[in-house]
């Protein structure tokens, strides 16, 4: 954990770990869940047909296409701040195939 100074500031404090998670759920997963969670879970409980296989029922949300839009979008920005993570940190980089 020495390695990874969490609590201390460099000159550039856009890299240090806290603010970069922080700014990761801020930014990039609150918003996200706040748009499609409330929704989709009302839609999954309530308006889906239970008698359908989970990946059958989901596929008849009226706004999939919009959800996996945001979703690829946020899986997208999730992978850039590993890059960065990984370039900052000079960590292993377990997300190359």
């Amino acid at each position: 954990m020495r390695r990874f100074l969490v609590g201390r500031l460099s000159r550039d404090h856009h890299n240090h770990l806290g603010a970069m998670i922080s700014r990761a759920m801020t930014e990039i997963l609150r918003p996200f869940l706040e748009k499609w969670q409330v929704e989709y879970r009302h839609w999954w409980e309530y308006q889906s047909n239970p008698r359908l296989a989970p990946l059958e029922r989901q596929a008849t949300y009226p706004r999939l296409k919009e959800l996996l839009d945001d979703w690829t979008a946020v899986r997208w920005l999730m992978r850039e701040l590993q890059k960065e993570l990984v370039l900052v940190y000079n960590l292993v980089d377990v997300g190359q195939q």
